[in-house]
């Protein structure tokens, strides 16, 4: 009987537009790589995103994705009065189960901005009508898709190294707990 090698968890990094990095955690198993955080700035992939990537230090670097995630990425920017964590989870999170809409995890990035998992995209729609409705309301600044992307118009593959280098590191998501991330 053969026994399967253990899943290992390694930080994943992603180049981003303006000159950032963006670390995720990502779960290898046999060679495959599945994104576990929800990413918050880089575009273009989602929690559970089946990638390759290639070794970079203790790290590992996105190359491609090979198999998108099943689900997407949405970024809400909360008005300027709010909290993003309590937005989510007083207002956002409750008005998705009553309306049975299978959100989460989320990244949290107080006080302007939270990132969050939709688990089909093919609920997108919906999501995002209610999302609307919020920004109609004065909850939300605005939102945006990080993945997939809200158009091709090319703005998230232009470089821009003329800003100072950033990086955001996320911490190990654990089920059923907030997700926070740090800027460096």
């Amino acid at each position: 009987m053969d026994v399967e090698a253990p899943s290992e968890l390694k930080l994943l990094e992603i180049p981003t537009s303006d000159n950032g990095t963006e670390v995720l955690w990502a779960d290898v198993l046999g060679g495959v790589v599945h994104v576990v955080s929800v990413p918050v700035f880089a575009y273009g992939v989602s929690r559970d995103a089946v990638i390759s990537a290639q070794s970079h230090g203790d790290r590992l670097r996105l190359v491609r994705v090979l198999r998108p995630s099943p689900g997407a990425t949405v970024r809400i920017y909360v008005a300027q009065d709010a909290k993003a964590s309590d937005v989510y989870t007083q207002r956002i999170l409750p008005d998705a189960r009553e309306k049975g809409f299978r959100i989460g995890p989320a990244t949290f990035l107080d006080p302007e901005i939270v990132a969050f998992h939709v688990a089909d995209r093919a609920e997108l729609s919906p999501v995002t009508a209610h999302l609307d409705g919020l920004a109609r309301e004065g909850v939300l600044r605005f939102w945006e898709l990080g993945d997939p992307p809200m158009s091709d118009d090319g703005n998230a593959d232009d470089d821009d190294s003329s800003t100072k280098p950033w990086e955001l590191v996320h911490q190990l998501p654990v089920e059923g707990q907030r997700s926070l991330a740090s800027m460096h």
